[in-house]
């Protein structure tokens, strides 16, 4: 069976499994400068769309509900 492109339970709605730094701070109700402080020091993890390259960092959905998890502690 195929995986569903869109799923969250944890933040309850229909969220994509790859999301983009801006959709992450929209969620978290924070700006896009803070994700990157974040990623930068490893608390967030995020996946570089073309490895070897600068890349664009996309962040898996399960990464920011465990991210989500650990901050609501």
């Amino acid at each position: 069976m195929p995986r569903p492109a869109r799923h969250s339970e944890f933040f309850g709605q229909d969220l994509p499994l790859m999301m983009r730094r801006d959709e992450v701070a929209a969620l978290f109700g924070v700006t896009t400068r803070t994700i990157a402080r974040w990623t930068a020091s490893q608390l967030l993890k995020g996946r570089k769309l073309e490895p070897g390259s600068r890349g664009t960092l996309r962040y898996r959905l399960e990464d920011v509900e465990a991210f989500g998890r650990g901050i609501g502690k």
